[in-house]
């Protein structure tokens, strides 16, 4: 919600005491708006507008109804499956008209599905990439008001590296989750989940994402022993490094 004169005109004062105000929901509350005729200016977080004027004094206050104007913006969904089996392809990266780089819009589910809300209305590219893997890229237009879906897209990731369990860790909320897993890698085929939260390898308690990722690498073919919390339930889950 934004503050100008009466006429549409911007504050004298706008640039050093900005009147602009973020708020939830579907009503707001102004204390500190001068005293004097007001055009108020709202915009949606789904893209609608709309302004109202309003009159104020000194000391005063008023309320005023702004309609909402537009279709809203449009929203983009799909699903990464892949190559391998057409299972779900879960943790992968998902990034709109931006290169691929570390810091992605989303990440697909467990069940390989994305969706990019807020998006304006028109063109936009959408790439997807599995950690390590190949990018696909998708162009998509999409209309005012809408969900654009874009289908299954089939995304192909790099082998578990050997001597590893395929699997890839994160930070979160003071403990290491499993960011991603290799299709068909030891990980997987042990029964570990995006999601699982690492408690410890082989007996050794892993406090971050350094130890998760030292601990789990070892000599190529050797056992190695996985505790888990899923769903505030402990499981153990033997997996097999990989050659």
């Amino acid at each position: 919600m934004t503050l100008t004169e009466a006429s549409g005109e911007e504050l004298p004062w706008e640039a050093e005491a900005p009147s602009t105000r973020h708020f939830t929901g579907d009503s707001f509350e102004l204390l500190d708006a001068p005293g004097q005729a007001l055009k108020v200016h709202v915009r949606a977080r789904d893209g609608r507008t709309g302004s109202a004027q309003v009159a104020l004094t000194p000391g005063g206050a008023s309320e005023v109804e702004v309609e909402l104007e537009g279709t809203g913006a449009a929203a983009i969904a799909g699903r990464a499956v892949w190559a391998r089996n057409g299972g779900p392809a879960a943790g992968v990266a998902v990034f709109l008209d931006q290169p691929v780089s570390a810091k992605p819009d989303t990440h697909t589910g467990p069940d390989g599905r994305f969706q990019l809300p807020d998006v304006r209305p028109g063109p936009h590219t959408v790439r997807l990439m599995p950690f390590e893997g190949r990018v696909e890229t998708r162009a998509v237009k999409v209309k005012p008001g809408e969900t654009t879906d874009v289908g299954d897209v089939t995304v192909s990731p790099r082998r578990a590296q050997p001597g590893t369990v395929g699997a890839g860790f994160s930070e979160a909320r003071g403990s290491v989750e499993v960011a991603w897993l290799t299709p068909d890698g030891p990980a997987a085929r042990a029964g570990v989940v995006v999601g699982d939260r690492l408690v410890s390898v082989d007996g050794l308690v892993v406090r971050d994402r350094a130890e998760a990722e030292a601990r789990t690498r070892g000599t190529p073919g050797s056992p190695v022993r996985l505790q888990v919390r899923r769903e505030g339930q402990e499981r153990e889950l033997f997996a097999t490094r990989a050659e």
